[in-house]
């Protein structure tokens, strides 16, 4: 359609929405993903993180993409509902932090994402390694990381959504290559019930992994103080809070707030290791002296030269944090 073919009050929330569009589809930051997903399809707006995961195996690498995409699969083919309805869980994200800069290691990564049609419901679907003593994994340290990323993604839902309607449930589980391989291969239905306390049938489900519910209620305090800021400058990009911010309330940071040592800790190597940055334009990545711009304290540049040549288009939503 041309732009005569739209309303002023159309063409002026495309024009508010258009760097949100743009981010959605650059950023592994769950809480601007969140933040604009609710936004969108408030505005009857979907979308398709799906699409865009199917053709994105080279950024993940066959390794981590493969086993995502049985995963996706799945949910599409067993999602509640019928006809029309079928697909009652959306894909919101495949790898996540909770805010930029916030995955210190390797642990500290989701993986996939859905939420129901208005983001009030969230599901993740961690996926790892097989099992082995050679690599020092076990199920108990995958319920235990599963658990903690659920506790973590409540966490940030109740710091971005604190002046809207809240997110009722965060539900998080994990699947093992091994079951992944499976010809039988499935998550237990009571997974993908809506309700807060689900039936979970011993019969079915009792050799499926774990989930692990979190509320408002429940949550523990678990993102660090500098998270919190970051989600606050994630929430400036939108244009209605510029001229009226509104700045996490204390309540909520009290709840959410923890410490280093509440950090759940791991004997996987792999878990332990560093994650180093990339730049946000060449995307060259460094061990160190990454430059980060001071204004949203959200994205790392290899050099002022990058940074310089990536303001055109980082300033459409570049805000510095209330």
């Amino acid at each position: 359609m041309e732009s005569n073919d739209f309303t002023p009050e159309q063409l002026a929330e495309a024009k508010r929405l258009a760097p949100l569009f743009q981010l959605n589809y650059q950023t592994t930051c769950a809480a601007t993903v969140m933040f604009q997903t609710r936004l969108c399809r408030r505005n009857k707006t979907i979308m398709d993180t799906r699409a865009m995961f199917l053709k994105d195996m080279g950024t993940l690498g066959p390794e981590a993409y493969l086993p995502r995409r049985k995963v996706v699969e799945w949910m599409d083919s067993n999602s509640n509902g019928e006809g029309e309805q079928k697909v009652a869980w959306l894909m919101a994200m495949y790898v996540y932090e909770i805010v930029k800069a916030s995955s210190k290691r390797e642990r500290d990564w989701g993986h996939l994402v859905f939420t129901d049609a208005f983001v009030d419901r969230c599901l993740l679907v961690m996926v790892f390694p097989s099992p082995s003593d050679a690599s020092g994994f076990s199920h108990e340290d995958y319920a235990k990381l599963t658990k903690w990323h659920a506790h973590r993604f409540m966490a940030m839902c109740m710091c971005i959504f604190h002046d809207d309607a809240p997110v009722s449930w965060v539900r998080a589980t994990y699947v093992t290559e091994d079951q992944l391989e499976a010809p039988d291969f499935r998550l237990g239905k009571s997974f993908l019930s809506f309700n807060t306390n689900p039936f979970v049938d011993p019969f079915t489900e009792r050799d499926l992994p774990p989930f692990f519910t979190v509320t408002p209620g429940t949550v523990l305090p678990c993102l660090l103080a500098s998270d919190v800021f970051k989600i606050d400058s994630v929430r400036a990009q939108d244009p209605n809070l510029k001229s009226n911010p509104v700045p996490i309330p204390q309540t909520v940071r009290d709840k959410v707030i923890g410490d280093k040592n509440t950090r759940v800790s791991f004997r996987g190597s792999e878990w332990q290791s560093r994650h180093y940055r990339a730049c946000a334009r060449c995307k060259a990545s460094k061990k160190r002296d990454l430059n980060l711009c001071s204004r949203c304290t959200i994205e790392f540049y290899c050099g002022k030269e990058c940074q310089k040549l990536a303001w055109p288009e980082h300033k459409r939503w570049c805000r510095a944090g209330f």
